[in-house]
């Protein structure tokens, strides 16, 4: 978010390694929509998982329909070069009464929309994904930011869900992850201090970022 920072016109790129430390470039392998879709300023932060021989690549589009809009989107590939959008749209409706979807006008940072940063993660309990993602929640005040929760059978059609984290203590919570280990789920996330409510007891001014995880029993 820093001043000189652009986020326009923003790909996603693949490189290989076999050791994880010399990795080659392979290309770009997603790109922004056509101008002016839903997708079309900016492809951002995501997730990509390997099922029933596909990858699946959740992202974050951008575009300034109306402000600077983030919306989650899915790309499908056989191989990790030629990825195919899926459908013409937003994968997730944002229009769920446990959410808000653009804070423009009441957000002490500029965070126009806040529905980004999918994490999938697979739930053999009940045969079915989970998606988490970043999003505000239709909390009172500015600093409603919460992560968010999506079920699927497929992949393809989700079933968005109240959110299941919202502390009402940040502006913004970012790249949400998720996992099961020992009979815990382990939920991580992202925030900076200028995102922190100054009613927060345990806010201090020299933090400049910081990661929370919230253990759930």
């Amino acid at each position: 978010r820093s001043e000189g920072r652009t986020r326009n016109l923003v790909s996603v790129g693949h490189a290989i390694s076999k050791d994880l430390y010399n990795w080659d470039y392979m290309g770009t392998i997603l790109s922004p929509g056509k101008q002016g879709s839903w997708d079309g300023l900016s492809i951002l932060g995501g997730h990509t998982i390997y099922h029933d021989q596909k990858f699946y690549l959740f992202y974050t589009g951008c575009s300034k329909l109306n402000s600077w809009t983030q919306q989650i989107g899915l790309a499908i590939s056989s191989d990790l070069t030629f990825f195919e959008r899926f459908g013409d749209g937003p994968l997730l409706d944002h229009k769920h009464h446990n959410y808000e979807f653009s804070c423009a006008d009441r957000n002490p940072v500029e965070i126009l929309s806040a529905w980004k940063d999918p994490h999938v993660f697979r739930d053999n309990n009940q045969d079915r994904w989970i998606m988490i993602f970043s999003a505000k929640s239709n909390l009172p005040g500015p600093y409603n930011a919460c992560i968010g929760m999506a079920v699927s059978k497929n992949l393809l059609q989700w079933e968005v869900l109240p959110p299941i984290l919202e502390p009402g203590i940040y502006a913004e919570m970012t790249t949400p992850q998720l996992y099961h280990a020992n009979g815990l789920f382990y939920l991580f996330f992202s925030t900076m201090a200028e995102f922190y409510s100054p009613d927060t007891p345990d806010r201090k001014s020299t933090r400049l970022n910081s990661s929370h995880l919230v253990i759930s029993y």
